[in-house]
């Protein structure tokens, strides 16, 4: 992890200048233009906005309405630790044993291993956080009801 990506995850700001590992080369007049790119100001990803971006993945994954689903952010060693709580939506037992669905499709527990995936992907991806982990809770089930035709 580079001290940007940790100042990030710890909601740090972090600029100035662009970190060299001892060795390298760089020509005077581009180190100077590094230079100058890198103290043009700071970039700074609240807790807040990746809250709200883990509440959204985690809806969607769930396939459940954002408002149902809360998030908590924890420090896990200088990385994020994310945890996600919330229902997830399932198809009615009824629906299933009507259709005779011989193979239902993903468990439950599965559905949640993907949730966690992608999750940590795309929350890493969008705000350049290091999620070190995601913990789903489910806090209940939403079923999908058929709708009769009149």
């Amino acid at each position: 992890m580079t001290a940007a990506q940790g100042a990030v995850a710890r909601g740090v700001p972090f600029g100035g200048a662009l970190g060299r590992a001892p060795g390298d080369t760089v020509g005077r007049g581009a180190e100077n233009a590094l230079d100058r790119a890198g103290s043009r100001g700071r970039t700074r990803v609240t807790s807040k906005a990746i809250t709200r971006v883990a509440t959204a993945l985690g809806a969607e994954a769930l396939d459940v309405a954002i408002r149902s689903v809360s998030v908590r952010l924890s420090d896990d060693n200088g990385m994020l630790a994310v945890t996600v709580s919330g229902p997830i939506r399932v198809s009615a037992l009824n629906d299933l044993v009507d259709a005779a669905v011989v193979s239902p499709g993903e468990t439950i527990l599965e559905r949640c291993e993907r949730a966690q995936s992608h999750i940590r992907e795309v929350t890493s991806a969008l705000t350049g956080a290091s999620i070190s982990r995601v913990t789903v809770h489910l806090t209940g089930i939403e079923t999908t009801q058929k709708e009769r035709v009149k």
